[in-house]
């Protein structure tokens, strides 16, 4: 797919649109190799006036992957002024916010990431809120602490006896030697399930 995409980009289409479709697709494929091409492409191919062409669902894909860009390539002032930008334009979206994270801990601004992340969670509802907890549990274990990810985890409510919570949760509690609450995790999840399927 990779090389349909950039087929198209060397064609030069004349819908800017499809240009800029075929331009964030490409980025998408790539994920982080050949930052600097896609880089230049998107720069030549996303502009304001493709992506205003773009249905709203795709605009906010293609601009969400923009930023996402700019971080890894770590263009951090251009992606802290996108990100404004973005964070302005979609006020309900906690994607612009997650990526500001994320720009935070590359930048080994663990503390102030994880009070960020904690902010945006306090000041959120539901869904919204979850991210965010779960980006900092995230964070929590790839720094090694197990602990605060447990607690984090367990905080969330909504998704306590879902499959993927329980299987991490009973990781990270054996991870820490806590066969107790690892075991705990279980049968609180098997006792959900058999009363909600009564």
């Amino acid at each position: 797919t990779e090389k349909m995409y950039l087929e198209a980009l060397k064609n030069h289409p004349a819908d800017v649109a499809a240009a800029a479709v075929a331009a964030n697709n490409l980025l998408a494929v790539r994920e982080k190799r050949e930052l600097f091409d896609s880089y230049k492409r998107s720069r030549t191919n996303i502009t304001p006036e493709a992506v205003a062409k773009l249905p709203l669902s795709s605009q906010k894909l293609v601009q969400f992957n923009k930023a996402l860009l700019l971080l890894h390539m770590q263009k951090r002032t251009e992606c802290r002024s996108y990100l404004q930008e973005l964070a302005g334009k979609y006020p309900s979206s906690p994607v612009p916010h997650l990526i500001e994270a994320g720009l935070l801990y590359r930048e080994k601004k663990i503390a102030k990431c994880e009070a960020f992340l904690i902010e945006k969670s306090n000041n959120s509802d539901g869904a919204v809120s979850e991210q965010y907890i779960l980006t900092l549990a995230q964070i929590y274990v790839s720094s090694g602490n197990y602990t605060k990810a447990i607690e984090r985890l367990r905080a969330i409510e909504s998704l306590q006896h879902t499959p993927g919570m329980v299987a991490t949760l009973v990781h990270l509690c054996e991870t820490i030697g806590d066969i107790g609450q690892a075991e705990k995790v279980l049968s609180d999840a098997v006792e959900f399930n058999t009363n909600k399927n009564k």
